[in-house]
């Protein structure tokens, strides 16, 4: 959350917490292991380089508390934890806000995912109205892949409690820029079939007449896309 003060697209700002206990106690949990009251001050970025760490807070940046949130003693640092999903929810970027939303491990089962009125169709709909650039799920496999069906967020990592993802993914220090994919010569490293952008790059340098799309948008589909034939005709 504190990454480069929020600075960054991946940097945690909305966390869903299950089976934690109540809200009171999430609360005292964050405040004592997520934001204890070492956290590192800097006066200047250049400290940061020096020092080599990525989420040490600026001693006299501008902070403003909003409405409904919490500050954590004198960090600049805004908390808020409920039980409901927050709606319109703003990024505050370069201030350091987050949010956890606390329900029960029942609510967070996979298996319910295809309940109409359950948590997780909420929190799907959720994530498709307030466009976070990122989710990291950390949990059963298949939690991760009903949300990425449902979802498809531009940077999704999937982790476990035992190995965590996380939402750091733009350290310059992992030598990565954006936080898509690893450095180019590492990437059969830590993907199967790595990608590094999901459309080719000759695509980008091509032009299409529009003769040409529309006669390439009344061709059939493919046999192999069959299944979406309902929706692609419709």
């Amino acid at each position: 959350a504190c990454i480069e003060n929020s600075g960054q697209c991946t940097a945690l700002r909305h966390v869903v917490q299950a089976g934690a206990g109540s809200v009171g106690d999430v609360t005292a949990g964050i405040k004592a292991n997520v934001f204890p009251g070492s956290l590192p001050r800097v006066a200047h970025p250049s400290e940061s380089l020096e020092a080599g760490t990525f989420f040490a807070l600026f001693k006299d940046g501008p902070f403003a508390i909003r409405s409904g949130y919490e500050q954590h003693g004198d960090l600049p640092v805004a908390l808020r934890v409920g039980t409901e999903l927050p709606q319109n929810i703003q990024e505050n970027w370069r201030e350091v806000y987050l949010d956890v939303t606390n329900r029960s491990e029942d609510d967070l089962k996979w298996e319910k995912a295809d309940e109409k009125d359950g948590f997780l169709q909420q929190l799907c709909k959720w994530l498709l109205t307030e466009q976070p650039i990122s989710l990291s799920v950390n949990g059963p496999y298949e939690l991760g892949l009903k949300l990425w069906e449902r979802t498809s967020q531009v940077v999704f990592t999937q982790g476990s409690h035992a190995a965590p993802a996380l939402s750091c993914q733009a350290r310059p220090q992992e030598g990565e820029c954006f936080g898509e994919f690893a450095p180019r010569s590492e990437l059969l490293l830590h993907s199967r079939f790595p990608v590094v952008i999901p459309s080719p790059t000759p695509a980008y340098n091509s032009a299409y007449t529009p003769s040409f799309l529309t006669k390439t948008a009344q061709d059939p589909l493919p046999s192999d896309l069959a299944v979406v034939s309902p929706a692609y005709n419709s």
